[in-house]
């Protein structure tokens, strides 16, 4: 398979690059073309990781955007009457609005389509899926925590994202209500979520806290599943899951079998991406399955309290 890398930022250079790079050594890749609207920037790019640059896009099997997010909607439009899989960086769009006219074309054109949601695919929220469905029922409640450090810009809704979605995916359906509670000292907010199947949930987001770390609990009756999600060049670098039953840890999992782009999950969504294109299959993660999410996110942005889903 010939993969056209579109975008040559932080993401794509850390670990999309690596990803690929290891894909191919498994034989699931074939080339790698780079492209970016810096010629200069996807030349060092692809000479850096032994890739070809320019944009060949009659050449490519399938699409990996990993531009800036006010990007994505017009490269995705771009792209889309071509037929070809896509696999977009989250967020995938800048409002609802645009995500429900990606949608449209995605569907229009009957494009296979990913949006890189890396936390569905690391080794310990898989574990950590597993687990929970092991157990009747499923999760029934969920508490997350996103500490970040000196993040006091307007567009951290864009980050929030990753957590909000992942609630969705651990409560394993779609959001019924979402309320967001403003800190008037500083830029730390926090969401309470009712789910479709009558999970409760709440997000917390700690923007000043002074480290980078993700955790995440998960309660269904006399189990309680702490995870400690990998951040890379964090305190948290492989990340780790505790399970708790009679007052007591049942099991302790962490990952250290890869670098941090596999820990992250990215190399595995790659992997899992390339796999439901070559069974022509649609992967889970659709941009569509994505607009409650991106309404929060909207909704964050404009600071409403009561998000209309």
């Amino acid at each position: 398979m010939n993969i056209q890398l579109i975008g040559t930022g932080d993401i794509a250079n850390s670990f999309y690059a690596p990803s690929l790079k290891k894909l191919q050594e498994e034989g699931l890749v074939d080339e790698v073309q780079v492209y970016d609207i810096n010629k200069k920037k996807a030349e060092a790019f692809a000479l850096a990781h032994g890739f070809a640059h320019g944009g060949r896009f009659d050449k490519a099997d399938a699409f990996l955007v990993t531009t800036a997010y006010t990007a994505t909607k017009d490269v995705v439009l771009g792209l889309a009457p071509l037929g070809l899989p896509i696999m977009m960086e989250k967020p995938p769009a800048t409002s609802y609005e645009d995500a429900v006219e990606m949608v449209d074309a995605l569907e229009k054109h009957g494009v296979i389509h990913q949006v890189a949601f890396n936390r569905h695919y690391m080794p310990v929220t898989t574990r950590l899926v597993g687990e929970i469905g092991e157990l009747p029922g499923g999760a029934r409640i969920i508490n997350t925590t996103m500490n970040r450090f000196q993040r006091k810009e307007t567009t951290f809704h864009t980050t929030a994202i990753h957590d909000i979605e992942l609630v969705s995916f651990l409560a394993g359906c779609g959001f019924s209500s979402a309320h967001v509670t403003y800190n008037s000292h500083d830029t730390s907010f926090i969401i309470s979520y009712v789910m479709k199947n009558g999970t409760m949930a709440s997000s917390l987001f700690l923007t000043n806290s002074g480290m980078v770390r993700e955790c995440v609990d998960v309660t269904q009756e006399d189990w309680t599943f702490h995870a400690s999600l990998p951040m890379y060049d964090t305190v948290d670098g492989n990340g780790k899951l505790e399970t708790y039953t009679a007052n007591k840890l049942a099991s302790s999992f962490s990952w250290s079998d890869g670098p941090a782009y596999m820990a992250n999950g990215i190399y595995w969504e790659v992997k899992a991406f390339i796999g439901a294109v070559c069974d022509g299959r649609q992967p889970a993660e659709t941009l569509e399955s994505a607009l409650d999410s991106i309404r929060i996110m909207e909704a964050l942005r404009d600071r409403k309290e009561v998000v209309d889903l």
